[in-house]
């Protein structure tokens, strides 16, 4: 039964074109390949079959894999919830990656431990990441756009001090940018203008020359660091008050909660409990998509839901997994899968 299940699970995962539909058969889920960046996190996940076709948000460590591409959707994720293994995509949209350590993004922007990085391409061993920064900050479409090592981010909040990557706090003198803005920022000082400051008051002086001035302001989204004219600088209002620099802590992605998506199944009758003595396909469909997407293992539990699947299939939900189908979709299995399930009802077992 082990090599049945190790079997099914290795078909579904390969990457390529779907197999075809025969007899009924749904196709196989293709994961994309070949692989940037690989990632494991526990965490809570929302599965797809495709863009714009979610189908269950599951609970769980997942693998995912980040593919080689340059314009990505979607990216691959194995999960395993109470004995079901499942194999599915993973949307772009859904993603956040966090910075593992402090690095410089745009020649002025640091991102903070707990800002979220937009994944936007992928090469083997690297991952192209952006994200929105504050919108006191203004710079070139395209200049917070980053490529990283694939161990510079990671799926969980890391801790570290975002002036790590500016050479730390230098002067570490209060002061206050005299006008509301534009305020021009250089990388350099006397340098070419590569982003300006607008109502942005409390600012951190780093380090000072005769007519410019390495500064510091925190947002939300990052660090921002470069150099102004001094004339732009004034004394800090007297009231200010510098908010303490959030170093970060560790953590895990996900969506809250994990609850029923949609109506709640009905408490099931015992009779349409079931377990089957082998592992059978798991198959999704969402809108006019459907797809094998994993594999339910020998001894799982699993209701069936009279009426529910189309023909040929059987809806069903498992009382022992941390899985919630979303609305507009469902879990299926082969009916004929199902024939050789009816010897194992009387005494059905969930895997720890």
């Amino acid at each position: 039964m082990v090599a049945a299940a190790a079997s099914l699970w290795a078909a579904m995962t390969l990457a390529g074109a779907a197999d075809a539909p025969r007899d009924g058969r749904a196709p196989s889920l293709a994961l994309p390949a070949p692989v940037a960046c690989r990632y494991r996190q526990q965490g809570r996940w929302r599965l797809s079959l495709g863009a714009g076709a979610r189908f269950a948000e599951v609970e769980g460590t997942v693998e995912l894999s980040l593919p080689v591409v340059t314009d990505p959707d979607v990216a691959g994720g194995r999960i395993r919830s109470g004995g079901v293994d499942l194999a599915a995509l993973v949307e772009a949209d859904d993603i956040a990656l966090h910075p593992t350590s402090a690095f410089v993004v745009g020649q002025v922007l640091v991102p903070r431990p707990s800002t979220p990085l937009q994944w936007i391409h992928g090469e083997p061993g690297t991952v192209g990441v952006t994200f929105e920064p504050d919108g006191e900050v203004d710079i070139p479409l395209g200049g917070w756009h980053a490529t990283r090592r694939c161990s510079d981010v990671s799926l969980k909040r890391s801790k570290f001090d975002p002036f790590d990557a500016i050479g730390g706090h230098g002067l570490d003198q209060k002061a206050a940018l005299s006008e509301d803005g534009p305020v021009p920022l250089a990388a350099r000082a006397g340098g070419p203008t590569v982003a300006r400051l607008s109502d942005v008051r409390d600012i951190v002086v780093l380090a000072a020359r005769k007519h410019h001035s390495r500064i510091a302001w925190k947002g939300e989204q990052g660090l921002v660091s470069g150099w102004v004219e001094n004339r732009y600088l004034a004394r800090p209002d007297r009231d200010s008050t510098d908010d303490e620099e959030s170093i970060g802590e560790e953590g895990t992605i996900g969506l809250g909660s994990l609850g029923t998506i949609g109506p709640a199944p009905a408490p099931s009758p015992p009779d349409d409990r079931v377990s089957c003595p082998v592992a059978i396909p798991l198959v999704a469909e969402a809108g006019a998509k459907r797809g094998v997407v994993g594999s339910i293992g020998p001894r799982v539990v699993m209701v069936i839901e009279p009426g529910l699947g189309p023909p040929g299939f059987a809806s069903v939900h498992f009382p022992g997994a941390k899985i919630a189908v979303v609305s507009q979709a469902r879990l299926l299995v082969y009916e004929d899968d199902l024939e050789r399930c009816r010897a194992a009802r009387a005494q059905p077992i969930v895997p720890r």
